[in-house]
């Protein structure tokens, strides 16, 4: 069994559930975050950047993304590098954006593939 494969984070459990969180679970999720828990840091980060579950806050996104990013985590590589690509709560950086993109290709991410493509 390869545990590669079973990378599905609470998110895509929510798209594939068509639900979200309930206020009680966010609530346990951010303070979670807040704790060190790099899972929780992940998706709070992701949830503070596109506003599911919660409102946007690309600030809140980058604190949670980048302690995430810290130890490797390479979804929160990918969306740091799309947050610098797009300038969202940081100044555009295309070096940054390229430099987060190819860590997260080290893993195999898909989606930081695609971006890389994009930037090319």
């Amino acid at each position: 069994l390869d545990l590669g494969l079973m990378r599905i984070s609470l998110s895509e459990i929510d798209g594939i559930l068509g639900e979200d969180m309930d206020a009680e679970s966010m609530e346990f999720e951010m303070l979670s975050a807040q704790g060190g828990d790099t899972l929780a840091q992940k998706e709070v980060g992701w949830r503070s950047l596109v506003g599911r579950g919660m409102e946007e806050d690309h600030g809140q996104a980058l604190q949670n993304l980048e302690a995430a990013a810290l130890v490797g985590d390479a979804d929160a590589l990918h969306n740091l590098g799309y947050m610098y690509m797009n300038g969202l709560g940081v100044e555009r950086n295309m070096t940054k954006a390229k430099g987060y993109f190819d860590e997260a290709a080290k893993s195999n991410i898909t989606a930081a593939f695609n971006a890389l493509g994009y930037m090319y």
